[in-house]
This record gives C-alpha cells, structure tokens and sequence, in this order.
C-alpha cells in the first residue's frame, strides 16, 4: 500500500483555496488562503475610503489613505493615479516642487506600466501641465488622441495647450476634429480663433452652425 506524505504546515494544500468543505476550513485559513483575502480586503477598503474622502474633497485625508495603501502595495496603479492627482490638486497652486516632482514620478511610472492606459496618460497630462512642462503635456494630449480619437474632451485639452504653447495650425486641426465629433463647445472655441484672426465671416458661420 502506497502511503501519500503531505507536508507538515499544509497537508491539504492539494485541494486549493476555492475548496469548500467544511472539513478543511481550518486548514486553509493556516495555509494563509484566509490571510490573503483579508488582506486584499484591506486594500480594497483603504482605497474606497481615499476614493470618498477625494470626492468630499478631503484631499488631505485622502492623501493619507492612498499613502497608506501604497506602502503596502507600492504597484497599485488606482493609489498612484489618485495620489498624483491629489497631490496636483492640494498643492499645484503653491507650485511645491518637491510634492509636484513626486506626483510627476507617480504618474510617470503608472504610464511606464501601463503604456496605453487611458487613465494613466490623462493623470500624466494633468500633472505635466501642472508642473509648468506644457509641451510634455501636448505630447501626452495627442497620444491619447491616438488611443481614443473620438474624445472630444481630450482634444479640446489638447488644442488648448496648442494655442498656450503658439502653435494654433495644430489647434485649429484640434478643434475642426472635435467639432466634427459632435463639439459645440469646440466650434464656439474654432469661432473665437478665426475672429482673433480678424475673419469675421467664417467665425459667424462656424457659430450659426453651433445654434442650428
């Protein structure tokens, strides 16, 4: 008779953590499957409760949930996104370097992780134009035009930064693309340039097509 040796800290380690007996409960919450679930649990939890302070704007409490969270699991891509833009929105108007450069490092690593991350990149968008590097912040605009063409909001983010940097060919391009798209907002926008141009006709016809 073939005797089968399990080892000595987890003898029915066999079966997995989905097994549902009642006989091998105790065993599974030593073989620490229990421990994990409560401890992602805990993350979970840490992170809804960052996410409802920062919809209270209670940045700094927020602050203090996704740092926690972070400590614990340093690659959770939802803490770095939120705390990059917690920190942008607590402290961008006092253009703290040392907090920006940290949120900028936040950001930068989500997007190395997860390059075509939609979030990600518009949480790098928002942290470069915060930190005074409007170019960066161009650049990440139209990649994410790239991934997601039919965002309107993203363009007109982006035409903006093209008429602040001086370069309003780009930004008319911008603009006509989110107008196509269904745009009011970017056709008044397009009107408003033309007029700065001085040609009045074809920012009032752009602007009688925005009320029809």
């Amino acid at each position: 008779m073939v005797r089968v040796r399990f080892g000595h800290r987890q003898p029915l380690a066999w079966i997995g953590c989905a097994a549902s007996a009642a006989a091998v409960v105790a065993t599974l919450v030593l073989s620490g499957c229990r421990g994990n679930e409560e401890h992602d649990w805990q993350l979970e939890h840490t992170y809804q409760l960052g996410m409802e302070a920062m919809a209270k704007g209670q940045l700094e409490k927020a602050e203090r949930a996704f740092r926690k969270l972070l400590e614990k699991n340093p690659g959770h891509l939802g803490a770095r996104l939120k705390l990059a833009r917690v920190l942008v929105r607590r402290y961008g108007n006092q253009k703290d370097p040392q907090l920006i450069s940290q949120a900028s490092e936040l950001a930068e690593s989500a997007v190395k992780d997860h390059p075509k991350d939609t979030g990600a990149l518009e949480v790098l968008a928002e942290v470069q134009q915060a930190a005074g590097k409007r170019a960066a912040a161009l650049r990440t605009r139209l990649k994410l035009a790239d991934i997601t063409p039919n965002d309107t909001a993203n363009l007109l983010k982006a035409a903006r930064l093209a008429v602040a940097s001086g370069k309003e060919e780009m930004a008319e391009k911008l603009l006509e693309r989110a107008g196509k798209l269904g745009s009011g907002q970017a056709k008044i926008e397009l009107a408003e340039m033309f007029e700065r141009r001085g040609d009045v006709a074809r920012a009032r016809k752009i602007l009688e097509s925005v009320e029809s």
